[in-house]
């Protein structure tokens, strides 16, 4: 094979593997959408803006900070679950909304009732664990996020399961009016 003609071929393969993730990203969380069970949870927003990335409200859930209990984990010591570590949070209806329930290392076993969901342990400080899900990030217009974030408001996110525990977010409201999502 000429030197020319192992090139192109390099760089089809190069196209194509870039092409070949990108709809795998995106098939991703099309099937977490179309395919996962939903939870409605709460949340205290705050407007950062970002120089690349434009205007987002940044979502603080309230089941990002879960109350350690030895109860409810197979966590023998917090000090040994490194920072951007993965661990597993239970949610379980309360009322209207989801609630943390449960933190384990290693993927539990759970009711009918139940989901579980993938986090990344942050920190954790006198009794209280924080975890990201990787939803914390909602992008609105430009000049939109000072007026979501009002404290008047109430913000409440409607997010999807995965079987997998992946999490992803469905819909946004702001005092009960779902907001134009994109």
């Amino acid at each position: 094979m000429s030197p020319s003609r192992r090139f192109k071929f390099l760089f089809a393969a190069v196209v194509a593997a870039q092409i070949v993730f990108l709809i795998w990203l995106a098939a991703g969380r099309y099937l977490i959408l179309a395919g996962g069970e939903s939870a409605l949870l709460r949340t205290v927003p705050y407007d950062p803006y970002h120089l690349m990335m434009g205007n987002y409200v940044q979502l603080n859930y309230t089941v990002s900070e879960i109350e350690f209990s030895e109860h409810h984990t197979d966590i023998e010591d917090l000090d040994q679950i490194g920072h951007g570590e993965s661990v597993y949070v239970v949610w379980t209806k309360g009322g209207k909304y989801h609630e943390a329930t449960g933190l384990y290392r290693n993927r539990p076993v759970v009711a009918d009732d139940q989901l579980l969901v993938k986090a990344r342990f942050l920190w954790h400080y006198d009794g209280k664990v924080r975890v990201e899900y990787g939803i914390e990030r909602f992008y609105v217009p430009d000049g939109q996020g000072k007026h979501i974030e009002k404290p008047s408001h109430t913000i409440e996110v409607e997010v999807k399961v995965g079987k997998r525990g992946d999490v992803a977010i469905h819909r946004v409201f702001l005092d009960g009016e779902e907001l134009p999502f994109s």
